[in-house]
């Protein structure tokens, strides 16, 4: 019996009435096994049976989830993350771009159920899964899991009732901030500018839909981002944190304001203050021709 026919046997044991108030302990052995597994081939750089794990970990987490399970499906996101740390260290590339897939999958299956355990854990590993892809220059895991953070905190946003829930919007942007300024320091400007991007997305939803500790955390990221682009002479990266910076100032220009001012603050290395204060003129330039433009095209 493989492992497919085993998590599907498995899932119809939870969805069933006898599972009871045992369906965290079933889930919980269950993933355990898969989680050894997954070690096991990540150790022998077995990349197609790591593939093969996340893949009915991904599975088991969708049935779990679709079958309101709540405990559960915490235990498949947590097991999952144990596999993907596993994979990581070997840098094991295929298996870190199909561990953000099943994220993003069940991330956004569990924000339909309002699931905020789930959902947070989800977003804080799809960032570690960025940040790590990052360092270890795995490029296409690392702009896949910019791309999925972007989208749990979109969905996420728009639970406007679940304080919990939206705290995954915050999550996306300040993982996206660190991806970004980690892609800066190991010389990657192709990253840095996939990660603003969605971080523009991320903050233009954080906008529209009232998140102001959100759209905050967007202001420091861009602001890290800019700060980190200077140091290291990335002028097109710095140009362009300037350029997103300026879009949601003119949204939303006392929340920018603040955030800055905050994040200006907590720098206490001159150098780090002197480079800060380089990209703020290249935002404040910026600004200006932004609203010079913006006031002709009113006339």
């Amino acid at each position: 019996v493989g492992l497919k026919e085993v998590t599907e046997r498995v899932a119809e044991i939870l969805g069933s009435e006898s599972a009871g108030k045992g369906e965290e302990e079933i889930s919980k052995r269950f993933c355990r096994h898969l989680e050894r597994v997954g070690r096991l081939a990540a150790s022998r750089e077995d990349e197609e049976s790591v593939w093969e794990v996340i893949e009915n970990l991904e599975k088991f987490g969708e049935t779990t989830v679709k079958r309101e399970l709540k405990k559960a499906t915490e235990n498949v996101v947590l097991f999952l993350g144990a596999v993907v740390g596993a994979a990581a260290e070997k840098g094991l590339e295929s298996g870190l771009i199909k561990a953000v897939y099943s994220f993003e999958k069940i991330g956004k299956k569990a924000v339909e159920k309002d699931f905020s355990v789930a959902v947070i854990n989800t977003t804080i590993y799809l960032g570690l899964i960025g940040i790590t892809a990052v360092e270890k220059g795995l490029k296409r895991a690392a702009q896949r899991a910019g791309f999925s953070l972007a989208e749990i905190g979109r969905i996420a946003a728009a639970k406007g009732h679940i304080e919990e829930v939206k705290e995954a919007t915050f999550l996306a942007a300040k993982y996206l901030g660190k991806l970004g300024s980690t892609a800066a320091e190991k010389g990657l400007e192709d990253i840095i500018l996939d990660a603003m991007f969605h971080l523009d997305f991320v903050g233009s939803t954080s906008e529209r839909n009232g998140l102001e500790r959100a759209t905050k955390e967007v202001v420091r990221s861009f602001g890290e981002i800019g700060r980190k682009s200077v140091e290291k002479g990335f002028k097109n990266s710095a140009e362009s944190a300037a350029f997103y910076l300026t879009i949601l100032t003119l949204s939303s220009e006392e929340v920018v304001k603040t955030a800055i001012q905050d994040y200006e603050s907590m720098l206490k290395e001159e150098e780090d203050r002197d480079a800060f204060r380089k990209f703020m003129k290249i935002y404040k330039q910026k600004l200006k021709e932004r609203r010079e433009k913006k006031r002709r095209n009113a006339e």
